[in-house]
């Protein structure tokens, strides 16, 4: 085995520390990395998701070479061994990346899944979206079970059409087949998290095609996706004629819904190119380097649910739909499916 030339001593994996130590991993000179993991402690779904993401993308694209070592040292390590950590990395001998949910089902180890997979869980349809929405409905029951019946059926509506619309986005937007999901219901601390994360071409490429938009940058694209009826066909007006009446037509509102909808009950990170948006305090923070696809990192918090009504999705689409018309280049209508679950 060949040496490595630089070692880094891995901390935490939280979603801000994963890309702050991506960013130091970045600035060795060498691109020969042992990852020494005796130190790591805390360790969260959207931390894991996003180091991985990120150290694939340097395996593959920048030619660097990782070893690890002392991997099983923590409670950390030991944690994130069970989502499938560091078979996801490619190690040997560790817990199978899906294989793990929880001793309590109250969360959903690494998950990797493919737009063939999901139709394969409808097979009466050769679309994605009717096998999608099943798996949204798996998801977000493991991560309600322990409410009571009437909180439960708001917060899986809520996670449930939030998952959708940020997959969709992923298989309809970008030329990736796959996401990587994982989430954790912390039960003490009263707030579930959960992330999902492509390698895809990212939100700022993605809407270069509409053209209505003009030159944008990672920032500015960030905001863009976060505005009800904008997408990459919003510029279309033939497609949005032949969309009109379609279910999964693509209108633009299901990263507005969410986003407006994780204000209200949560927070929520939307990660693409060089830029973090932060949603709760509206902020936009420069990586220095540029995260490889688009990830959306959503936290609810549990005590927020009921300052919020049943029908507060409709709500946000009418206000989006209103603030819409004001805009050349929106979608005025939302589509059938980001009105409903």
């Amino acid at each position: 085995m060949a040496e490595y030339s630089d070692k880094y001593m891995m901390e935490s994996l939280t979603g801000d520390s994963a890309l702050r130590q991506i960013s130091e991993i970045r600035k060795f000179k060498s691109k020969k990395v042992l990852l020494d993991f005796s130190n790591m402690r805390s360790v969260r779904s959207a931390g894991m998701i996003l180091f991985l993401i990120c150290i694939k993308d340097l395996l593959r694209n920048e030619n660097y070479e990782f070893w690890c070592s002392n991997t099983n040292l923590t409670h950390g390590c030991s944690y994130a061994d069970t989502m499938g950590f560091f078979d996801a990395l490619g190690l040997q001998g560790h817990v199978k990346v899906g294989t793990y949910k929880g001793r309590n089902d109250d969360y959903l180890g690494i998950q990797r899944i493919t737009e063939r997979e999901l139709i394969l869980l409808n097979p009466q349809s050769d679309d994605f979206y009717p096998g999608l929405e099943t798996y949204c409905e798996k998801i977000a029951r493991v991560l309600t079970k322990n409410d009571n019946l009437e909180f439960n059926k708001k917060l899986e509506t809520f996670l449930k059409y939030s998952i959708r619309e940020i997959i969709r986005n992923t298989f309809e937007h970008t030329t990736k087949n796959e996401v990587f999901i994982a989430a954790q219901r912390h039960e003490n601390a009263g707030y579930i998290e959960l992330v999902i994360s492509d390698e895809g071409e990212g939100i700022r490429r993605t809407l270069s095609v509409n053209k209505a938009l003009g030159k944008i940058n990672d920032s500015q694209a960030l905001r863009y996706a976060i505005q009800p009826g904008i997408s990459m066909v919003s510029g279309d007006e033939l497609y949005q004629k032949r969309n009109r009446t379609n279910l999964t037509g693509n209108s633009g509102y299901g990263l507005y819904v969410t986003s407006e909808l994780f204000k209200k009950i949560g927070d929520m990170k939307l990660i693409s190119g060089s830029a973090v948006l932060d949603i709760k305090s509206n902020t936009i923070t420069e990586m220095g380097f540029k995260y490889p696809g688009t990830a959306v990192v959503l936290n609810v918090y549990l005590n927020e649910l009921d300052s919020v009504s049943d029908n507060e999705i409709e709500q946000i689409v009418a206000l989006g739909e209103k603030s819409a018309q004001d805009d050349p280049n929106a979608i005025k209508k939302a589509s059938k499916s980001s009105r409903i679950f």
